[in-house]
């Protein structure tokens, strides 16, 4: 996951990370975690945002280092952001608080949105229980199926 390979490779170690994310060449790539990011493709490690700026995951360019706090994170202005705990989320760059997931949702820490649990759909804003004769067997925002 998190990287590429040109058209016509044959082995796996012609795979590159992609940026915001670094690995090895041909090896496991992996996301640059919040408050760093990586923004050309390759081996290279993932740099550090500037004092006192944090990135959201996965940031692929210098720019994404805010003194805000990026989605799935809340604090101060100026000051340092903390992860949102499992079952809230923040969708958006700034300081304002983490939300609580609404019922029969799902989120892991850091997130900037809750997933359905398994047996509930997306509808609207709400996950709403599958209907009769569908199932969804993952948490997610799918929709169920027969």
């Amino acid at each position: 996951a998190y990287s590429t390979s040109p058209s016509g490779s044959s082995a796996a170690t012609e795979c590159i990370c992609n940026a915001g994310s670094s690995g090895s060449a041909g090896g496991t790539c992996a996301l640059c975690i919040a408050g760093k990011f990586s923004s050309m493709a390759g081996s290279e490690a993932c740099s550090d945002c500037d004092s006192g700026k944090l990135s959201a995951p996965g940031s692929d360019s210098e720019n994404r280092c805010s003194t805000q706090c990026p989605p799935g994170y809340t604090g101060s202005q100026g000051g340092s952001c903390h992860v949102c705990p499992a079952q809230t989320f923040k969708l958006e760059i700034g300081n304002t608080a983490c939300t609580p997931c609404l019922a029969n949702s799902y989120s892991s820490a850091g997130s900037a949105e809750c997933q359905c649990n398994a047996g509930f759909t997306k509808d609207g804003t709400a996950c709403a229980i599958c209907a009769v004769g569908t199932y969804k067997a993952h948490t997610g925002s799918e929709a169920c199926t027969p």
